[in-house]
């Protein structure tokens, strides 16, 4: 867990609260979430379970450009089956 939370603040380093006015939704970068995705299966290979079991219960809703996105984000921790 202190991987995680070490992860956690290098990733998104606390930031000062913004303004109504200053909030934006950024666009999705898939590369990004893909890149967080494989650092935490390499480094938390014990959450391997836990996360596929979550991804494979949210594919089933999703729709099927989600399901693409649940696949990039899955097969970094596929890897961790074989160990």
């Amino acid at each position: 867990m202190q991987v995680i939370a070490l992860l956690g603040q290098l990733l998104f380093p606390p930031l000062p609260s913004p303004s109504p006015t200053d909030l934006c939704v950024p666009a999705l970068d898939v590369h990004y979430i893909r890149r967080v995705s494989e650092e935490l299966a390499a480094n938390e290979p014990q959450l391997t379970l836990e996360f596929l079991t979550e991804a494979i219960g949210s594919i089933q809703r999703a729709d099927t450009q989600q399901k693409l996105f649940c696949l990039a984000y899955m097969s970094p921790w596929l890897l961790n089956l074989g160990r």
